[in-house]
């Protein structure tokens, strides 16, 4: 027999006056759980808005534009040709000498590009379950794919795979590597100290390529990119040491872009923090990528469906691997 809501609540009164006038019976042994007029969920009030868990941005990706033209989709690798000029003149004392001959050096990199990916899968109970709440169901499970494939993309970038080949940018044999004398985030150093050493190793790429390139980006950990941009550069002014050597450098002619960059906190020998800095020069620092993201045609199994989604890289590419520099800070 089907009650509607009033008749409900009419037994409910009628339940709760038989027990106050009834000191024998426990109120517990009609009123229990589940015998009320409204139910557990019917005053839950659900938020429209859906959220999703937060993931660390992909640096990487941000800062290393994607190179789809070096390699295309079907390669397998690629090579890159560097030419070096040889030879100097000469005083010419008699014209009948013959001059010293220049010439040419040529030499190949050669690197692998790989394959990688992730799935996701649907039941047809899924497709109808999702039809009653209106989930959008492969959009969701599209995304969460396309998340993973991105961040396995940036840590490639910037660790590589040292075992099929892949070269990143922390792990690339060529760039060269300082060890810092002096921390950044220590408040026992002092400003002059702090600028003395960032302004050290900028220069140090001046100094490796013979000014033929510039620092122009400046990649910090959290830890020594929040100390410099919060302390004072001294005790009389509210510029901060941050501000200070931006300044200082664009003054110079030398514009300088520093940026937060969270892959750098422990990511240098023994676990400590490194920076990197590079010429704001988009041939310099290079992320080969043939395939971003790519969903492959569904596959019916049985009563599921897989959508498997691919993704292809070459690792980090630098033609120029002394125009950059990665320092490694104290412990």
């Amino acid at each position: 027999m089907f009650l509607d809501h009033v008749t409900m609540a009419r037994l409910d009164l009628l339940a709760r006056h038989h027990v106050l006038r009834n000191p024998n019976m426990r109120a517990d042994a009609i009123l229990t759980p589940g015998t009320g007029l409204w139910f557990s969920r019917q005053l839950e009030s659900i938020v429209p808005t859906v959220y999703r868990t937060k993931t660390p941005p992909r640096n990487g990706l941000r800062l290393f534009g994607l190179d789809p033209t070096t390699a295309g989709e079907g390669h397998k690798s690629y090579t890159h040709r560097m030419y070096e000029s040889l030879g100097k003149a000469s005083w010419i004392n008699n014209y009948g000498d013959s001059l010293n001959r220049v010439s040419v050096a040529g030499k190949e990199l050669n690197r692998p590009i790989k394959t990688f990916g992730s799935a996701y899968s649907y039941t047809i109970e899924d497709i109808m379950a999702a039809r009653l709440t209106s989930m959008p169901l492969d959009a969701e499970l599209a995304r969460a794919c396309r998340i993973a494939n991105e961040e396995f993309l940036n840590d490639v970038l910037w660790f590589g795979d040292h075992e099929v080949g892949i070269w990143g940018v922390l792990s690339h044999p060529f760039i060269p590597r300082l060890v810092l004398a002096e921390p950044l985030t220590a408040a026992a150093s002092s400003s002059d100290a702090i600028i003395a050493t960032v302004n050290e190793f900028l220069n140090s790429i001046d100094e490796v390529t013979e000014t033929t390139a510039m620092a122009g980006v400046l990649l910090l950990p959290p830890a020594a990119y929040d100390y410099i941009a919060d302390t004072p550069r001294s005790a009389t002014t509210d510029t901060t040491i941050l501000e200070f050597l931006i300044k200082k450098r664009s003054d110079a002619g030398m514009p300088l872009r520093v940026e937060k960059v969270w892959e750098l906190a422990g990511a240098g020998t023994g676990g400590v923090d490194v920076i990197i800095a590079y010429p704001m020069d988009g041939r310099v620092v290079k992320h080969v990528v043939p395939i971003p993201f790519r969903q492959l045609p569904v596959q019916e199994v049985n009563l599921e469906y897989v959508i498997n989604c691919i993704s292809k890289s070459g690792g980090f590419y630098t033609p120029y691997p002394l125009e950059m520099a990665i320092g490694e800070l104290p412990a």
